[in-house]
């Protein structure tokens, strides 16, 4: 799961550490969803995903999942970036396919 958090971490530029904090701000926000996203596309719980950042909601997981596919579908070059980030979770890592598109 590190491995996730630090691939997220770069590609939006922040520092791994503030994907735990409790910063709402847009950026963190964002990158910490993708976080959820991958992890739960990998075949995790959503209580593992929330506790990969310090949470302890797996309703707070499923918001993030929910929004990370809201902002896929109505931006494009946002699901390219999310396509990007799971290729190279996938090559890192061997982590995919557990779960099939939907």
């Amino acid at each position: 799961m590190n491995e996730i958090l630090q691939i997220v971490a770069t590609e939006y530029g922040v520092d791994i550490r503030l994907l735990s904090s409790p910063s709402r701000s847009k950026n963190i926000s964002q990158a910490r969803q993708a976080v959820y996203w991958l992890l739960w596309r990998s075949g995790r719980t959503l209580i593992d995903c929330a506790r990969a950042v310090g949470r302890t909601h797996h309703t707070t997981t499923l918001y993030g999942i929910r929004q990370t596919e809201k902002r896929m579908a109505e931006q494009p070059g946002y699901a390219d970036k999310m396509g990007r980030l799971r290729t190279i979770v996938e090559s890192e890592n061997k982590m995919f396919p557990v779960k099939q598109s939907s």
